[in-house]
Order: structure tokens, then sequence, then C-alpha cells
């Protein structure tokens, strides 16, 4: 029909090249977003991506030659929005013990930790060098045990554990208890060629104000110090 094909490619090449950036007429948007299609399903436009998802890493540390771990401050360790999240999955791992001991925890009330006897703990450990099943139990304790076997301290044993905590951060009323469960496998307990692995739980006890305005948790050794890393994923409610 006597069109000039590469006049007219030239000249939507020109056109294209006065709107630098642009894809379509769409003219470009800012730093980070990217072209989606929109809410209507007509056309293109630049927008932010949602990255959200029900399990989210919230925070991620290490730590060297402490005496304790203290993952308390919402806002700091467990995410900004403290309703977003219905509970945590920590894990520590790399854990390398100046002493051979047990780890224990506490709960931070108002930034305070507290000390008194308002724990119930029990762990289930099995043993294979004695071919048994130990358990140990306490009620209103001043702490809760998350080992039943003492994570040995010799070098190049790296300790590893997992829990999930429930109700750090609804403090509604002091009915909502604190609760925990995990698993933790001590690596070459007393020997080689041995099995030692702990399950474990606990709450806070019972109707008391030390329980209405969680704010974090201490992880230490119930003597000397410990080095390692601590990882915190949230559950989105």
């Amino acid at each position: 029909d006597g069109t000039d094909i590469g006049a007219t490619l030239n000249n939507k090449e020109i056109a294209f090249k006065t709107n630098a950036g642009a894809v379509d007429g769409i003219p470009i948007g800012t730093a980070g977003q990217f072209l989606k299609v929109n809410s209507g399903a007509t056309g293109y436009e630049y927008g932010a991506v949602s990255t959200t998802s029900d399990v989210e890493k919230i925070v991620s540390n290490t730590f060297s030659g402490v005496s304790a771990v203290d993952l308390n401050g919402l806002t700091t360790y467990f995410g900004a929005t403290l309703s977003d999240y219905v509970m945590y999955h920590i894990y520590m791992s790399n854990m390398d013990f100046g002493s051979s001991t047990n780890l224990m925890m506490r709960q931070f009330n108002s930034n305070v930790l507290n000390t008194g006897s308002y724990y119930n703990f029990a762990t289930w450990a099995i043993q294979s060098n004695s071919s048994s099943i130990q358990v140990s139990e306490s009620e209103a304790d001043n702490k809760w045990r998350l080992t039943r076997d003492s994570m040995r301290a010799d070098a190049g044993r790296l300790h590893g554990l997992e829990m999930t905590v429930v109700n750090i951060n609804n403090n509604a009323d002091n009915k909502n208890y604190l609760q925990y469960w995990g698993r933790c496998s001590p690596v070459q307990h007393d020997a080689t060629n041995r099995a030692h692995a702990t399950a474990f739980g606990g709450n806070f006890t019972s109707d008391t104000s030390y329980n209405t305005n969680k704010t974090g948790l201490r992880l230490y050794p119930d003597s000397g110090t410990f080095s390692g890393r601590y990882t915190i994923y949230g559950v989105r409610k």
C-alpha cells in the first residue's frame, strides 16, 4: 500500500526515545517499583509488589562469649507490628559452650527479667548408652529448662536447638500464658556412636500480674558463657 515500514519504525523509535523509560506510553515508576497489571486488569502500571508471606524471617544475629542472649523488646526483635504474628519459631545454631551445662530460659515483663517461681516445664531425654528415657519436670520453678542432657563444651561440638513460642506478645489479660515447646540433640554428649535427644515444653504458671506485660525472653547457659547464632521467624495470623 506504499507504506514506508522503515520510516514507521524509525518514527516509533524516535517517539519511544522522547519518553525515556516509558513502556507503551506508561511513565516510568520510582526506584524499586515493578511493572504489573493494574487492579482492573485493563493495562499496566508501575507499583510495589507485596512480599508478605505467612512465615517471615524477622531477625538473625550472632553472639559470642556471653552469659545470656536477651530477645527482649518486641519492636526490636519480633517485628514492629506486634499484632501481626501469632507465634514465633526460634532457632539456636552453632552453639559453643564455655563449660558443660544446660540451656535455660526466662521471661521479661515490662523489660524486667522475672526470676520469681512462675515457670512450669518438662523435659524428655533419650540416651542410647543406657537405653533409657529420662523425664524431668518442675512446677513453680524460677526458670524454664530447655535441655535434659548437658551441652558438652569440647572443641568442635556445636549444638543446636529449635522451639516454638506462643503468646509472647499477647498481653490482653493474665490468662494469656506464654507457652513453648521444642527439641534439641546434644552433639556427642559423652562418647562417640551414641544418640542423645531431648524434647521439652512448658508454660508460665497461672493467673498472675507478672504475665500481663510480656516483652521478651532470655536464653542462657546454667553456668559459664556461650556463643552461636539465633534466628527468629514469625507466623502471621
